[in-house]
Parts: structure tokens; sequence; C-alpha cells
């Protein structure tokens, strides 16, 4: 049974749901963080790292799941409905990495993109270290991308400080023509633009930014 058909039984209930309507001004989105039913200590470090950079807003599951997105995303997407969450980054550790070819195809009549993990050279051939982040839209997967991840990567948001401020935005650097001139790419930008971005700031302290991440196209193969 769907959660829009459940009807409120009490006052809480009544305002539980009015919390989730369609509102003039945008909540703070929340982020869900999941991992699937088999993950490794670099996909569960780079897990926590993102729920501190999106928390107050972000909820992290610690448990597995049998949760596969490109062959069927209906399970991602109730857990995403259920906890209210329009953004998700899952995190799995498996023997390959899909083919673009297949990837386009996961989900026949749906929006969901896929592209070309960045980076992936530097990757072990064997099981490697999987990162899903992806947006929803009135509970539907609305775009998604699969990421390779390296044990460089663990500790971004944390640090040797223990911790980044509560809804830190990182300084998203991108390098190369490509993130202008290739249509993939310029949709990827936008796509984590929009991730990590958080609320909208009128000014930014320069003194305030904690993080920075740097992204350069190692390859590009549509």
């Amino acid at each position: 049974m769907s959660l829009e058909s459940r009807r409120a039984k009490s006052a809480r209930g009544r305002r539980f749901l009015a919390q989730r309507e369609p509102k003039l001004v945008e909540n703070p989105r929340t982020a869900l963080l999941a991992r699937g039913q088999k993950s490794s200590a670099v996909v569960n470090e780079l897990l926590t790292d993102l729920f501190c950079l999106k928390k107050p807003h972000a909820k992290h599951f610690r448990r597995h799941n049998a949760v596969h997105p490109w062959e069927d995303a209906t399970p991602l997407e109730f857990l995403c409905q259920k906890n209210d969450a329009s953004l998700f980054g899952f995190g799995t550790h498996s023997k390959k990495r899909r083919g673009l070819e297949q990837r386009k195809g996961a989900r026949s009549g749906s929006a969901a993109r896929s592209q070309p993990p960045l980076a992936s050279a530097s990757l072990p051939a064997t099981r490697p270290h999987n990162l899903v982040l992806g947006r929803c839209f009135d509970h539907r997967i609305l775009d998604m991308y699969e990421f390779g991840a390296s044990a460089a990567m663990a500790g971004f948001a944390r640090g040797a400080g223990g911790g980044a401020s509560g809804e830190a935005k990182p300084l998203l650097q991108f390098n190369g023509d490509g993130w202008e001139n290739v249509v993939e790419l310029k949709e990827m930008r936008a796509f984590l633009l929009d991730w990590f971005g958080g609320k909208p700031a009128e000014a930014i302290a320069p003194l305030a930014l904690e993080r920075g991440a740097y992204a350069s196209p190692t390859f590009w193969d549509p």
C-alpha cells in the first residue's frame, strides 16, 4: 500500500501528512544514504562522509538493503517516499560495474540516466566500490548517476578535525572544457551542484569554506 493511500486517524497523523503536502516555499531537502547487500569499508566511509555533509537534513541506514537501483528502483523509491527524502546516495561493492549500454535501459520508460564513472582507471579491475547518487521528484526517481570510489576519497567530510559544520557546503571546482561543451557532462555538473548545494545562500564567507572537491573527466566514451 502506498503512503498516499493512507488516511490519518489522529491529529498527530494529520499534522504529519500536512508537513508533506506541496508548499510555496520548499523545505530543505532530505538525503537518504543507504548501502546495498554488499558493501566495503571504502563505501561505508564515503556514505558516512556524505551524511556529515548533509546533516541535519539526512538519514543514514547502516544495515544492508536488498536494493538494485539499476534493475528495479521501486524499493529505493519506497524508502525515499517513506522517509520524505528527495535526494539519495546508495553504495555497493560488486564484482563488476555495469557497462553504459546496460545501464541506459535499466528502467524502461523512466527518466533515470547513467554515465560512465569518473576516474575509474585508478580503481581495481575487480570488486569496484560504487556510489549511486540520485534525485527524486514526486517520489519517483528523476535521475541518478553511478560513480567509482577509491580509498583516497575517505574522510573527505570529516577530516582530522572530527567533522564538518552542519549544512556545510563544499566548494566544487570543475576543470576542463567538457563541462561546458559535452551535454552529458553539463547535465552531470548541474546534478552535482544541485545535490550538494543545500539551501540557497545570498553571500558566501570565504573563511566559512571547510571542504572542496575537484572534478576533471579523465576520459569520456559516450
